[in-house]
């Protein structure tokens, strides 16, 4: 279809209008929001983790304690035996006492175990804290970011029905034939079936545009195909833009 500077000009406008309308529609306005979410779910799976690893570590401790127990009552049995005042040979004594040491040393080792989980549960205490204090931050950024997102659609449903109006006014001006033409190959030019010349430049695709091109441009009331994209072109100076 050929196109007249008229007509790219008016198609150029409908172009801009839809653009807008476009990125209203697709706008990424809850980006921020959604990687908050995102921070918050993941800390709160995190403190869970850390919450179940302490009550493992809390209830370790417990049976660590209930064996220290029954090592000391073995113990003290041993150690009643001694003071009984009963008769023992050297070799039960010894037995005993052997007994006993082993008694002391598995004491020790479960006390020292219980210093080195206790150490555990205070960091892992600490780091529940930090991230619940992370967690209250970010909850206050989900909200103030609610409601800055609340806003923001406000401000650009007015936009878009501003745009809307404009648009609908514009498409009056448009004969029917070079609207059909536009809805059809909208989807083709991504968009932008209308290529504004930027220093010999068509603005879409890059290509540096052939002088003869360009000289139809200037002299003629024709609007020309980029060799390249295949877009119409109009030049920066015979735009008109009133919105």
């Amino acid at each position: 279809m050929d196109l007249k500077k008229r007509d790219s000009l008016l198609l150029y406008k409908l172009q801009l209008l839809d653009l807008k309308i476009f990125q209203i529609e697709n706008s990424d306005i809850e980006k921020n929001l959604i990687e908050i979410l995102l921070e918050i779910k993941k800390t709160d799976e995190d403190v869970k983790k850390l919450s179940n690893e302490l009550k493992e570590k809390e209830l370790e401790i417990k049976n660590i304690e209930g064996e220290i127990a029954d090592l000391n009552r073995r113990r003290d049995k041993l150690k009643e035996a001694l003071s009984s005042g009963k008769k023992l040979s050297e070799k039960e004594l010894n037995s005993i006492q052997s007994e006993i040491d082993k008694i002391n040393n598995l004491t020790k080792k479960n006390e020292d175990v219980i210093i080195e989980i206790d150490e555990f549960i205070e960091k892992t205490k600490e780091k529940i804290k930090k991230q619940n204090e992370f967690l209250d931050i970010k909850k206050k950024e989900e909200l103030n970011e609610e409601l800055k997102i609340k806003e923001e659609k406000e401000k650009l449903n007015i936009d878009k029905d501003k745009y809307i109006k404009k648009r609908d006014e514009l498409i009056k001006k448009i004969p029917e034939e070079l609207l059909n033409f536009y809805q059809i190959n909208i989807n083709r030019f991504g968009r932008k079936i209308i290529s504004v010349v930027i220093e010999d430049r068509c603005s879409e695709c890059g290509m540096i545009l052939p002088y003869g091109l360009i000289s139809i441009l200037k002299n003629s009331d024709k609007s020309i195909n980029c060799e390249n994209c295949g877009r119409f072109l109009i030049l920066k100076k015979d735009i008109d833009i009133d919105f």
